[in-house]
C-alpha cells in the first residue's frame, strides 16, 4: 500500500512540472547604450601615440567617426602628433535598425617622441647609479639602434674599457665624453667622475690587483713589454720568468709546440716595501700534438752525449709509443750503450719511429756524442793506477813510479809528502824512525788535472841497542856539507836574505810555549767550535817581512781583531819566531787559516782561484800554525823552533810525518811562501823527523854540544862567520846513557854562498 501511495505521489509531480513551463521570450536586441559602453572601454582617455583603424560596427550596430581635430586626428584614425599632448573629441554615429544615436569619447594623442633625447636621458640616467669601480660603458640604446662612443681625459687612471687605476696622493677629476649617433644625428654628452686616491698602505695591494687584472690568464703570441712600473702608484716592478726557454724578464718570447701555461714572479717595491706577485700566463702555441711528441723525445736524449742512456719506449702524456734504431752502432748502439770516441767528437743520427693515434711516422735527428773528456781519461789513467799502487801497503825500497800512460795520453808527475824518504822519481831513503807517507799523483790530460793519493807505511832503521840508535841519530845531524843559499821572504815588499848554515843541534827541551788564549768576543777569532778530530798540523808563515814583526807584534794584531766586531774571520792556534812560541787559541778549537772554509777532513775540492785540486779539513780538522819571517831575525832558529813543536803535536795526536801540511795543500795559496820558494820544505820536515826520532827513542840520553871552531860554528849548531866564504868547522858532543858517556867528533864544511 505504502509503494502505491509513493508511486501516484512521483506521477503527479511529473505532470504539474510539465504543465507549468513557460513559454519562449523573443532575442534581446543591442541598445545604443551597450554601444556606447563599449566605445567608452576601447577609447575614452585613451593615449594614442600612432595611427590606429576605427571599427565600422560593433556587432548589428553600424558606426561611423567624424573627429573635432582632424588635424591632429583624423575620422580615418590617422596621427599627426603635435609636440606635446592635446585632447581630441571623437564623435561617433550609431545606427540600429535605421535609428541613428551620436556618442562623444576623448581621446589623448600623445606628442611627437624626441629619440635622440631619449637616448641621451637614458645615457644621463645611467651615470646616476654607475660603480666606478665596475665601470662598462654602454656602446648603444636596448631600444635604439645608435651607436655611442666614448673618450676620457685620462685614461691611465681611468679607460673607456673600464680599466680602473686609482691616483696616488689626491683625487682626480676625470671627463667621460660620448658621441651619440642616431639617424644621421650626432649628439655630444660628457660627465665628470672623481676617481678616489688609493688607501694611504694599500698602494702594493692595489698595484697587486693591477697586475692580476690585467695579466692574469692573459693569453701571449708574441713579444710584449713587461711594465716596469704602475700607471700612477710610484711603484717599482721587476720581473721574474720560470719559463725563460718561451719567455724571458725581458719579454721576448718564443711559441711553444702547444699552448703552455707560464708563470712569473713579480716583486712590486714602494716606499722600502716589497711584496711577490705569481702571475700566470697563457704561452700561445704553433704546432701540433705530434710536434710536441717530438721534441719530447729529442730531450730525453739530449745532446751532446757523455753517458749511456735508455730510449724512452713510450709517452703516456699522448699514449704514443716508440721503437728506435741508431745510424752508428760503434758509437751509440740500439740499446742506449755509448762508447765516447778517444779523439774527436762524433755525429750520430737517431731514428725514432712514433706511433700516434694509429699513424706511425719516422722522426730522425742528430746528435753529439763528445770525445771521452780530460776528466775521464784521467779517471782511466787512476784506474791503471790503483791496480798497481793500491796493491801493497808499505815501502821498502826504490818505486818505479809511471810517468804518463799512452792510452788516455795522460801525463803523471808525482811528489811525496815526505820527499826525504820516497822523492819524486821514487827513490827510497829509509828514515831514521818509521812512519806514514802519502805518494800523490798528478794525472794530467790537457788542462784537466786529477790528484790521486795513495798512503803507505814505512819502516825506520831497527836498532840492537840504544848506542846504535844513538849514533844513527848523530850521523842524521852531521851534514858533511852545510848548506848555504840566498833567498826571499814575502810581505809588503820581497826582501833578500841569506841563510849562511846550521846543524840541528838538539836538546831535550820542550817546546817553550807562552799561553796567551784570547777571550772569546765576536766569534771571529775564538769560534768557539770544538774540533771533531784533529787531522793535520797546518803550517803557514806570516807575509809580513817588516822589521820587528815577531810573534809579540802578531799577537797584538790577533787580539785587536778580536777586540773588533766588524774583524774578519781569521785566526790560528801558534805564532813562531826565532825565539818564542805563542798560543791564541785553546789547542782543541776550529781556527779560520787554512781558506778550505767548513769542509771536513776526508774529502777534495776543485779551488777555482788557485786552479788545484786541494784537500779537506784544514780549518776544521787542523791546528795552525804561523812562522814568522820578520827582517833580521833568524829564520833557521824559527825553522827549528816550529819544527819542535810540530813534532810533539805529531805524538799528542798520534799523527804520521804525512799531516804535516802547507797552507797550499788545503787552498792552493802559496803559502809558507819563503819555505815553498827556497826549497826548504823537505829540510823543515827532516827537521821534525829528528826531533820527532828523539822524543820517541832517545828517552833518557843527554847530549852536550860543544863547538872546536867557535869563531865559526856556536854550540847551538848556528854558523856565526858570515863571509859568505866555505870553511871548515868541528864540533865535539858528549853523549851521556845509563850513566856511561860517550864523545863523538865530527867536522862538516860550510859551503860557499853562490
Amino acid at each position: 500500500m505504502k509503494k502505491l501511495s509513493l508511486t501516484m505521489v512521483c506521477l503527479f509531480a511529473f505532470i504539474f512540472l510539465v504543465g507549468c513551463k513557460p513559454e519562449p521570450n523573443e532575442e534581446e536586441k543591442l541598445t545604443f547604450q551597450e554601444v556606447a559602453n563599449w566605445i567608452d572601454e576601447q577609447y575614452k582617455n585613451k593615449e594614442i601615440t600612432e595611427t590606429i583603424t576605427l571599427p565600422a560596427s560593433y556587432q548589428e550596430a553600424t558606426l561611423t567617426w567624424i573627429s573635432q581635430n582632424a588635424a591632429v586626428f583624423s575620422s580615418e584614425g590617422k596621427v599627426n602628433a603635435l609636440e606635446t599632448d592635446i585632447e581630441v573629441v571623437l564623435e561617433c554615429e550609431i545606427t540600429i535598425d535605421s535609428e541613428i544615436k551620436k556618442h562623444e569619447v576623448m581621446l589623448i594623442i600623445k606628442g611627437k617622441i624626441n629619440e635622440m633625447t631619449v637616448i641621451s636621458e637614458w645615457i644621463t640616467m645611467y651615470f646616476a647609479t654607475i660603480d666606478i669601480n665596475h665601470l662598462s660603458l654602454p656602446t648603444t640604446h636596448p631600444n635604439y639602434n645608435c651607436l655611442i662612443t666614448w673618450e676620457s681625459s685620462n685614461a691611465e687612471i681611468l679607460s673607456v674599457s673600464g680599466v680602473l687605476n686609482k691616483p696616488y696622493g689626491q683625487d682626480v677629476t676625470i671627463q667621460l665624453s660620448c658621441e651619440i649617433n642616431y639617424q644621421n644625428e650626432i649628439k655630444n654628452v660628457s660627465f665628470d667622475v672623481v676617481v678616489m686616491k688609493v688607501d694611504a698602505g694599500e698602494e702594493i695591494t692595489e698595484v697587486s690587483n693591477w697586475l692580476i687584472a690585467n695579466y692574469a690568464n692573459k693569453v701571449v703570441d708574441q713579444d710584449m713589454v713587461l711594465p716596469s712600473e704602475h700607471p700612477t702608484i710610484p711603484a717599482t716592478l721587476t720581473w721574474l720568468s720560470f719559463y725563460e726557454d718561451i719567455m724571458d724578464d725581458n719579454g721576448h718570447y718564443v711559441a711553444p709546440i702547444l699552448d703552455q701555461k707560464i708563470e712569473f714572479l713579480c716583486t712590486i717595491s714602494f716606499n722600502g716595501e716589497k711584496e711577490d706577485v705569481f702571475v700566470e700566463m697563457v704561452a700561445k702555441g704553433s704546432g701540433t700534438v705530434m710536434d710536441a711528441i717530438k721534441e719530447w723525445v729529442k730531450k730525453q736524449i739530449g745532446s751532446p752525449i757523455i753517458y749511456n742512456f735508455r730510449f724512452p719506449t713510450d709517452y703516456p702524456k699522448y699514449n704514443a709509443t716508440f721503437t728506435w734504431s741508431s745510424g752508428n752502432e760503434q758509437v751509440i748502439s740500439n740499446n742506449g750503450e755509448v762508447i765516447r770516441p778517444l779523439v774527436g767528437d762524433a755525429t750520430v743520427s737517431l731514428t725514432c719511429f712514433i706511433t700516434y693515434e694509429g699513424e706511425t711516422e719516422r722522426y730522425s735527428f742528430d746528435v753529439v756524442v763528445l770525445e771521452l773528456a780530460a776528466r775521464d781519461k784521467c779517471s782511466e789513467a787512476k784506474k791503471w793506477l790503483d791496480e798497481t799502487f793500491l796493491g801493497f801497503t808499505k815501502i821498502d825500497s826504490d818505486l818505479d813510479l809511471p810517468t804518463v800512460y799512452s792510452p788516455m795520453q795522460a801525463s803523471i808527475k808525482w811528489s811525496s809528502s815526505f820527499s826525504n824518504i820516497v822523492d819524486s822519481t821514487g827513490k827510497f831513503t829509509q828514515p831514521i824512525s818509521g812512519t806514514n807517507i802519502s805518494l800523490i799523483a798528478a794525472i794530467t790530460v790537457g788542462t784537466y788535472t786529477l790528484e790521486v793519493v795513495y798512503s803507505y807505511e814505512v819502516a825506520g832503521f831497527t836498532y840492537t841497542n840504544k848506542w846504535e840508535a844513538i849514533e844513527t841519530f848523530l850521523n842524521s845531524i852531521h851534514y858533511k856539507e852545510i848548506k848555504t843559499q840566498y833567498y826571499q821572504t814575502y810581505g809588503n815588499r820581497t826582501l833578500n836574505v841569506i841563510n849562511y848554515g846550521y846543524l840541528p843541534f838538539f836538546d831535550h827541551n820542550n817546546a817553550v810555549i807562552d799561553m796567551r788564549i784570547l777571550p772569546y768576543t765576536y766569534g771571529k777569532q775564538r769560534t768557539g767550535i770544538i774540533r771533531n778530530s784533529t787531522q793535520y798540523i797546518v803550517v803557514h808563515d806570516t807575509g809580513n817581512n817588516n822589521n820587528g814583526a815577531d810573534a809579540e807584534m802578531h799577537w797584538k794584531y790577533i787580539n785587536n781583531l778580536n777586540n773588533d766586531s766588524e774583524s774578519s774571520s781569521v785566526s790560528w792556534h801558534f805564532t813562531v819566531d826565532e825565539d818564542s812560541t805563542i798560543q791564541n787559541l785553546p789547542l782543541d778549537e776550529v781556527a779560520y787559516h787554512a781558506g778550505d772554509g767548513s769542509r771536513e777532513y776526508g774529502t777534495t775540492y776543485f779551488n777555482t782561484t788557485y786552479q788545484k785540486t786541494s784537500i779537506t779539513g784544514g780549518n776544521r780538522n787542523g791546528v795552525g800554525i804561523e812562522t814568522c819571517v820578520d827582517e833580521g831575525s833568524e829564520y833557521n832558529n824559527t825553522m827549528r823552533n816550529t819544527a819542535k813543536l810540530v813534532a810533539e803535536l805529531l805524538l799528542h795526536y798520534e799523527l804520521g810525518f804525512d799531516r804535516i801540511k802547507q797552507h797550499n795543500d788545503f787552498s792552493g795559496k802559496d803559502c809558507p811562501m819563503a819555505m815553498r820558494h827556497a826549497n826548504r820544505w823537505n829540510e823543515f820536515l827532516f827537521l821534525v823527523e829528528l826531533e820527532y826520532f828523539a822524543k820517541v827513542n832517545l828517552a833518557g840520553v843527554t847530549f852536550s854540544w860543544t863547538s872546536l871552531t867557535p869563531t865559526t860554528l856556536n854550540n847551538r849548531g848556528e854558523v856565526i862567520l858570515k863571509t859568505g866564504e866555505q870553511h871548515h868547522v868541528s864540533y865535539q858532543v858528549a853523549v851521556t846513557y845509563d850513566n856511561v858517556t860517550k864523545i863523538y867528533t865530527f867536522s862538516s864544511i860550510v859551503m860557499a854562498l853562490v
